[in-house]
């Protein structure tokens, strides 16, 4: 569309280049056949030989080539050019020169018109008509008329028909011109081009629904420097005669704004000076808001809490917002009812291609991709801030705007603009404001407005509170036009700086009131994208359910068709894809099967062609789960007892029903699985959590298939130590937990130990004993392996392997907590300790403190059974009294944020507000799972907020620090952990370190 809009709009405004009026002798300075040199500036004598009035050029000639003022020359050609559109390079051709009085009226047309003539030019050398003279030339229901004034010119079409009034008094000398295309053979205009084309394309372009984009601004074609703000009188004249097209088209509104680039805010205060953190990532990321929103953390925070992560912040901004191209403007000629040039016309410039008469509509006509027309300096675009409307004023003759619309531009963003530069040799101040005309749909005036305003007065109008329907046609346009604000394409969210999110959920509700089931379909299959269910999965999940039970699932089968069947690449989209037929299951309306085994055979179309990938664990295994939901109650629901069967259930054997559904089946689960995404749902870290989920849910027969795969895989890979050690240690849980009870279990338990590595033993083990248990034979055998793979992690000195700290950590944490669990803590956790002494005896005394702080204390404070812990605590105590003592206590600074505002008031946003308003919190942390559609709009801004920084743990979630907070919380918990340490030991040895004073 972009490509489109831009050649449109040209034609609209523009002109064509073509070649100089290149006029000789326009001094008059003549040899004229039959007069005397000295008579040739003697109108009378001239008449007197000539009385028709017609000098032909064959009967003189000028004595020099003398032209006018290079300014009155360049503004006719502006003129011609501006009014007539030529449809291509042109010259001039004098045809004589036609001298009027009141008894002489000589012909002002080409006495022969040449091949290729399309226009006449009349050129006044003199005049001192006093009365008449005026020549008309009308063209259909226009005419335009000139009084032909000395120095003055007239051009008009040769389809225009000429009338002149006779002259009563004085003499008028003009030279007559033929304007001749320079190609004749091509097939060119005697007229100009309607606009009616153009104006039947721009209300294409406008008027759908399902715009992706709401606001267009073209910068001026001339240079606009006016001091005492925004005025139309001012504007170059093709700029007014854009504005004034666009209002004709009758389907957009206009307006003349002013723009700026917004002063940056204030240097947002960072935590903390001493924290290498800056985890300012910017959730634009997509991946990055959906893994923070499904349990995977991006960045820790905190010394004891979630951990820290490196520096990753992510400078991509995700969002198109300047198509400012500056390519060559193709089909930029205008067409204009004007047939007349005089010397009214003369601001215009010279800039398109003269080849083309705008007829040719130069888009690929197989589609409207944006590529073709790519900015090749998008690149300098990206980093740079959109501009915003600082101020705006509408054209005297545009329709009045209700009330409701009149502020809606102020602090707009320019984020979409038509390929045009400005002129050659302008350079403005980049603190000056930009002059850009603007333009949006009208049926998007909502879209300017709010959704949040437009929501509101759409629930007025359907409970009959008010009666306004802002200009639309009717309650149903209104509503129309809300649910074409909703989708992940428009740009409503940015229009708003994502402070004022359109929310499917709260609409769907709404209309679901208002009961036209055309706008619920609307809603499902337009406005509705899969990715929402990531944010609001349960709450569209009801909506749709309730939908279904209000209107049936017939008049939304189509709409949920659309829903699942918009194209994706990505596994989380079909996740909710699945979830959503999931939902659908215990709906029990006739002949409901039928709906799900359509739904479901269109995911499965989407499936086989998701392009395999890694498998990553809980996304495919929350797939696979509701896949293998919704195909055992295809295969085993055709005949139900609420009639909510297939439609032939009772009509036909089972047995057919099923092979005519293997023909519209795009491809059965288990080949999927096992041939098609072998990788994506690998037996080890997707189908063996999958059938542990299921066990107690579906019949065995459905999910041996499955279970017998796991079994298989685990035996081979067992066999081979690297592939062993490629698999999540939660997913080789699983897999344990699958076996546990069969008599293998002992053997393979024992081979996965010898063949994995020590800390993925540990974390399998730990997780395994999570939702399993074993018996005591077992569980010895098991804590014997826990103690073994803690020495070997342990065995090796500080200095024989790189060090990592979080490895070490996390190894001794799990192996704790997986004897905790075998009830082995009192039994084994010593020689745990032992190894980790064994440890520390290797560490270097300048690295103690580093070991002390990021792997025991951290451990100290994991640990339910510390008793056991004493030998280790006894050893660190003295690093870290030392340590603690030294540190400087941070003054925390004011952490009441007064000014701190959110754009809604549910819980989640409400506890937020609560947080930056409270003087003694400075961090705030946000678990997993739903996130409200507007504070989530608020985040995935880069630096959303001034004085709180955005923290992405490891652990999931998210956190919310203020000024500081992080400095003052590690200092706290520092001193915490050092007293329940001396807590635990004699009386001899417990002399806590005292907090010192120094401020930092």
């Amino acid at each position: 569309m972009q490509s489109k809009l831009d050649n449109v709009v040209a034609l609209l405004r523009s002109v064509a280049a073509t070649d100089g009026l290149l006029i000789h002798g326009v001094d008059l300075r003549l040899c004229i056949d039959g007069v005397p040199d000295a008579a040739a500036s003697d109108v009378g004598a001239i008449l007197a030989v000539y009385p028709t009035g017609v000098l032909p050029t064959d009967k003189f000639k000028f004595r020099s080539d003398m032209y006018y003022e290079a300014y009155e020359k360049e503004d006719m050609r502006r003129a011609v050019n501006a009014a007539l559109k030529p449809s291509g390079p042109f010259h001039v051709v004098l045809s004589h020169i036609a001298i009027e009085r009141a008894d002489v009226t000589p012909p002002t047309t080409p006495l022969a018109r040449a091949e290729g003539s399309f226009a006449t030019l009349l050129v006044v050398h003199s005049s001192s008509v006093a009365g008449g003279g005026d020549v008309a030339a009308t063209l259909d229901t226009v005419t335009t008329t000139s009084t032909l004034e000395a120095t003055s010119y007239f051009a008009y079409y040769n389809d225009c028909t000429v009338a002149k009034t006779p002259i009563t008094r004085g003499t008028r000398v003009m030279l007559v011109f033929d304007l001749v295309y320079n190609d004749p053979t091509q097939l060119h205009r005697s007229r100009p081009m309607s606009l009616a084309a153009q104006y039947a394309e721009l209300q294409a372009l406008m008027t759908p629904t399902r715009q992706a984009h709401s606001l267009y601004a073209v910068p001026l074609c001339d240079h606009y420097d006016d001091d005492d703000g925004l005025d139309f009188d001012e504007l170059p004249v093709r700029d007014m005669q854009l504005i004034e097209r666009l209002l004709a088209a009758d389907c957009v509104d206009v307006a003349l704004v002013f723009a700026k680039e917004p002063e940056p805010a204030p240097g947002r205060h960072r935590t903390d000076s001493n924290n290498n953190n800056n985890s300012d990532f910017s959730a634009h990321d997509r991946d990055a808001i959906l893994n923070l929103l499904e349990g995977h953390g991006l960045h820790g925070a905190g010394l004891f809490g979630d951990e820290h992560d490196d520096d990753e912040d992510d400078e991509s901004d995700g969002e198109d917002e300047d198509d400012d191209d500056d390519d060559s403007e193709d089909g930029n000629d205008d067409d204009d009812d004007d047939a007349i040039a005089d010397d009214d016309m003369s601001n215009d410039d010279d800039i398109d291609d003269p080849n083309d008469d705008g007829d040719e509509d130069e888009d690929d006509e197989d589609g409207d991709s944006e590529d073709d027309d790519e900015d090749p300096l998008a690149a300098m675009y990206d980093d740079a801030r959109p501009q915003h409307i600082i101020e705006y004023v509408f054209p005297p003759s545009s329709p009045t705007l209700p009330k409701v619309f009149h502020d809606m531009l102020l602090h707009k963003p320019v984020l979409r603009r038509l390929k045009r530069t400005a002129p050659l040799g302008v350079f403005i101040s980049p603190s000056a404001p930009t002059p850009l005309i603007v333009f949006w749909p009208v049926h998007h005036r909502l879209r300017l407005l709010g959704f949040r305003a437009a929501l509101a007065q759409l629930g007025a109008l359907v409970s009959g509170t008010s009666k306004d329907l802002y200009g639309y046609a009717s309650v149903l346009a209104f509503a129309n036009a809300v649910v074409d604000m909703v989708g992940r394409a428009a740009d409503v969210g940015l229009l708003h700086d994502n402070r004022n999110m359109p929310d499917v959920v709260a609409l769907g509700r709404l209309l679901l009131r208002f009961g036209n089931v055309q706008l619920l379909q609307n809603v499902v299959g337009h406005a509705m994208d899969l990715v929402d269910f990531t944010f609001a999965g349960d709450a569209l999940r009801a909506l749709i359910v309730d939908m279904i039970q209000s209107v049936g699932w017939e008049p939304l089968y189509l709409s949920l068709q659309m829903l699942l069947s918009k194209p994706s690449a990505e596994l989380k989209d079909l996740v909710s894809g699945a979830a959503l037929i999931t939902s659908l299951l215990p709906i029990a309306q006739p002949f409901m099967y039928e709906c799900i085994q359509g739904c479901y055979f269109t995911l499965l179309a989407q499936l086989v062609q998701l392009q395999e990938d890694d498998c990553l664990g809980d996304d495919e295994v929350d797939l696979l789960v509701d896949l293998l939901r919704i195909e055992t109650h295809v295969a085993s629901d055709l005949v139900t007892s609420d009639g909510a069967g297939a439609f032939l259930g009772d009509r036909l054997p089972v047995g057919i029903l099923q092979t005519i559904a293997s023909f519209a089946k795009p491809v059965e689960l288990s080949t999927l699985v096992t041939t098609i995404l072998p990788t994506t749902f690998d037996p080890i870290d997707a189908i063996a959590a999958a059938v542990v989920r299921l066990q107690d849910e579906l019949p065995a027969a459905a999910l041996q298939p499955y279970l017998t795969l796991v079994e298989t895989t685990v035996a081979s890979t067992l066999g081979r130590k690297k592939s062993t050690n490629e698999h999540d240690p939660s997913a080789w849980a699983y897999c344990l937990a699958l076996l546990v009870d069969t008599a293998s279990f002992p053997s393979a338990l024992q081979q996965f130990v010898d063949v994995a590595a020590p800390s993925i033993v540990l974390s399998t083990l730990q997780s395994f004993l999570t939702h399993s248990s074993v018996p005591p034979s077992t569980a010895t055998a098991m804590a014997d392996n826990i103690v073994r793979a803690v020495a070997t992690v342990c065995e090796l000195p500080f200095d024989a392997t790189p060090y990592d700290p979080e490895a070490l950590h996390d190894a001794i944490v799990d192996a704790w907590n997986a004897l905790d669990k075998l009830g082995h803590g009192s039994s084994h956790g010593p020689a745990i300790v032992d190894a980790v002494l064994a440890f520390w005896a290797t560490v270097p005394h300048e690295k103690r403190m580093t070991v002390a702080m990021d792997v025991v204390a951290k451990w100290f404070l994991k640990a339910t059974s510390r008793d056991v812990m004493r030998p280790v605590v006894v050893a660190v105590v003295p690093v870290l009294d030392g340590f603690v003592a030294t540190l400087p206590r941070p003054r925390p600074p004011s952490w009441a944020l007064t000014s701190f505002n959110l754009p809604c008031a549910c819980a989640q946003c409400s506890s937020v507000l609560a947080f930056a308003r409270d003087p003694s919190q400075g961090i705030f942390q946000i678990p997993d799972g739903h996130t409200c559609l507007h504070f989530h709009g608020l985040i995935e801004r880069r630096d959303p907020f001034q004085d709180i920084e955005v923290r992405y743990p490891m652990n999931g979630g998210l956190a919310l620090y203020k000024d500081k907070a992080q400095a003052v919380r590690d200092y706290k918990e520092a001193h915490d952990v050092l007293q329940a340490m001396h807590a635990m030991l004699p009386p001899t040895t417990n002399r806590p370190a005292k907090r010192q004073r120094r401020n930092q």
